[in-house]
Parts: C-alpha cells; structure tokens; sequence
C-alpha cells in the first residue's frame, strides 16, 4: 500500500488498479453479496487513499509572514 514513486506525489493511480486487481477475483464468484462486497471494499481503499494522501493532493496553504514587511 504504502509504494512512492516520488516524494509529494500522491500514487493515486497506483492504488486504484491494484485495488481493482485485488477485489476483481472476489468479485467474478456467484455469492449473492458479491457486488455488495466488491463495493464496498473498493469504496474503502478509495476513502483510506483519499484521506491518506489529502495533504499531498491539497497542501495546506501556508500563512503569510506580516511582521517581515514592517521590519524591513
């Protein structure tokens, strides 16, 4: 889960094939929740990865300095 490709980039493309590739076995089987199941698991790798990476996708906006200007 947790492979960087390089440091600040969110691997959100990564993630979402191998979640993908991980729950598509479980889903070609014929169990009744298979769908259910297969939705669900692909919703939580997608919320764990949004919530995991939101600092590198929104970077939080830094505060300017406002006493340098009045120093200088």
């Amino acid at each position: 889960m947790g492979v960087r490709v390089a440091p600040g980039t969110p691997n959100l493309p990564y993630l979402l094939f191998s979640s993908i590739l991980l729950t598509w076995n479980y889903h070609q089987f014929a169990f009744p929740l298979g769908k259910l199941y297969f939705l669900s698991v692909f919703l939580s790798i997608m919320i764990y990865t949004l919530t995991a990476h939101m600092s590198d996708i929104f970077p939080k906006q830094q505060k300017p300095d406002t006493i340098l200007p009045f120093l200088s």
